[in-house]
Parts: structure tokens; sequence; C-alpha cells
């Protein structure tokens, strides 16, 4: 099988390296070499930021009393139809609060959570094909101890 994924890809391409970003395991191919990547689940989330936002939406659910009116609906499954009948009220007094927390002020989360699953799909490939992100010391952050080390170094090429 692997004889004939090389010698289909080595007619296909001469010295072209691949990466597709939309596969959930991503794959850099070359004629002699065939990679793919597989994250798990925490490393996904780790590089999604996922965790911390919905630790973050958690703690706003807890707060404005979601949690609980979330799990306290019965479900449409209910066998006994009187216990379905007493909480047709609770339904109808609780449901706006949680329908009110889910339209704008949930948005953004959504957002930057789909912003997360598109940076993971770019830096998975961008590991696999040439080791991840590569450190840029121009771009770090001008802090006091970096102006100090700046500082003693001058000193050192003048004196």
């Amino acid at each position: 099988m692997e004889n004939i994924c090389t010698l289909d890809l080595s007619k296909l391409m001469d010295i072209i390296q691949a990466v597709d970003i939309y596969l959930p395991h991503p794959l850099t191919t070359t004629p002699t070499n065939i990679k793919f990547a597989i994250v798990s689940d925490l490393e996904r989330r780790c590089y999604t930021g996922s965790r911390r936002r919905q630790n973050y939406v958690d703690k706003l659910k807890i707060a404005k009393y979601i949690k609980d009116i979330k799990y306290n609906i019965q479900t449409a499954k209910t066998a006994n139809l009187g216990t379905y009948k007493t909480y047709q009220p609770y339904l109808l007094e609780d449901l706006p609060r949680p329908l009110q927390f889910y339209s704008q002020q949930s948005a953004p989360f959504a957002f930057y959570d789909y912003q997360g699953r598109q940076r993971v799909k770019e830096e998975v490939a961008n590991i696999i094909s040439n080791g991840g992100k590569e450190r840029n010391p121009t771009k770090k952050k001008n802090t006091k101890k970096n102006g100090k080390k700046e500082k003693e170094k001058k000193r050192k090429k003048s004196g």
C-alpha cells in the first residue's frame, strides 16, 4: 500500500510540498515522504483556547443561574404527564433567561472558538511542515529586563 501511494505521488508531483489544513489530520507529502500529524483533543483545546473560554462562560452561567435552569428543565420524553405539567409554568417563567444569555452575549465566544479552530489547523500544518512557530527575537516584549540587558550589551561593546 505504501509503495502504491509513493508511486502515485511521485508521478503526480515533482518536489511539491502540499499541506491541506482542512483535513482532520493534516498531511504533508513529497515524492519520498508522507507525514500525518495527529493532534490529541487536549493539544487542540490548548491551541484554540477553548478551555479557557469555556471556563469563563461556565462562570457566567453560574452567576446568572443559567446552569440551574438548564438542568431542571424536564425533557420532552418525560413518561409521567403530571410531572411534565408541573414543570410547564417553571419552563415558561425561566426560559427567557437562557434565551437572552445565548443571544448576543455569547456570540463573541462562538466567534473566538471559530477563530481558534482555524488557528489550530494552520498551526498543526505549520508544525508538520517546519516544526511549528519559530521564535522571532525582534518581536520580544520591550520590558525593563530586556532594556537592562541591551544597556549592558552596549556598555560591553563600548568599554
